[in-house]
């Protein structure tokens, strides 16, 4: 399985037309990578799809090197699994009868 890293790192450099191996973390996605607003959608479009996880066009904006797309991308993915980890808690604990 690969990396969120290497995940990100392969989703920006296909939009930004640039080869994989040059994705440094601390390339700027509009000003060096020149990654327009539309760009920056279909990033964040991509990589709902290969992570399953909301990725907000703000966030994209927000995100204004490759690094610090990672570090959201991250956080995002915790945030949701522990989400859907509470919530399978809840289902969980909605199956267990009370006591008398």
């Amino acid at each position: 399985m690969k990396s969120l890293t290497a995940i990100v790192q392969e989703i920006v450099a296909r939009r930004a037309r640039r080869e994989t191996a040059d994705m440094a973390s601390s390339l700027h996605l509009q000003r060096d990578l020149h990654l327009r607003p539309l760009d920056l959608a279909l990033v964040a479009l991509d990589l709902e799809e290969a992570v399953d996880v909301e990725v907000p066009c703000q966030a994209m904006t927000r995100a204004g090197t490759v690094g610090e797309l990672v570090a959201f991308l991250t956080s995002a993915v915790v945030r949701a699994r522990t989400e859907q980890h509470a919530g399978t808690v809840v289902r969980y604990l909605a199956t267990v009868p009370e006591e008398s």
